[in-house]
């Protein structure tokens, strides 16, 4: 046996404690809807606290919710958590216009860092709209983007996240959606790749 694998095998059975920080992350990324109300200060009626929960536990989801009943919002809020609470980690808002992508940052992540000191203090900087791009850097190294889509995808073609907030899915070409965004979540994180 080698002195590696040694090492590895008292490393297993050494008993790990999380630190008061490390905890209260842990506990936010298993209860998303707990996070919601305590990092951003938002109250969630009971469809929205199920869709959250089915979003961050799923690989894949499509919500099928009826006018105003909060899809743009729901996906604002996943994006901000993962990206507050998870290091790294990419999210893209994608949208077929560069209006629906404004719509999404002006109305609905805005007034989520205006009401919410948290949110405010894990941004770089603020939450920036422009003609150009929307972006939210975030201190641990996340991002938040919107994206327009574009008539053939072009805008978009060549990106990569790890979450991937479709909005207004019913109105993208299908062709878009097999040639852009599939080959963009296939890309996986080096943790995942490499068996730990």
């Amino acid at each position: 046996m080698s002195r590696i694998q040694a090492q590895a095998r008292k490393m297993k059975t050494r008993e790990v404690l999380l630190t008061p920080n490390e905890g209260t992350i842990l506990y936010l990324r298993n209860h998303p809807v707990f996070a919601a109300k305590y990092l951003l200060n938002v109250r969630l009626n009971w469809i929205q606290r199920l869709a959250i929960k089915a979003i961050w536990d799923k690989q894949f989801i499509m919500l099928t919710l009826g006018r105003r009943c909060g899809k743009s919002f729901l996906g604002a809020i996943v994006c901000i958590l993962r990206s507050m609470l998870f290091p790294g980690e990419k999210c893209l808002i994608a949208g077929p216009s560069k209006r629906q992508v404004d719509w999404i940052f002006l109305n609905e992540i805005l007034p989520l860092y205006q009401s919410s000191d948290y949110f405010k203090a894990s941004v770089v900087g603020k939450v920036t709209i422009s003609n150009a791009y929307n972006r939210i850097k975030f201190t641990n190294g996340s991002i938040v983007e919107g994206v327009p889509v574009g008539n053939d995808g072009g805008k978009i073609r060549g990106a990569s996240a790890n979450l991937l907030w479709i909005d207004e899915y019913a109105q993208m070409d299908e062709t878009i959606i097999k040639l852009v965004f599939k080959p963009m979540m296939l890309v996986k994180k080096l943790e995942e790749i490499i068996d730990i």
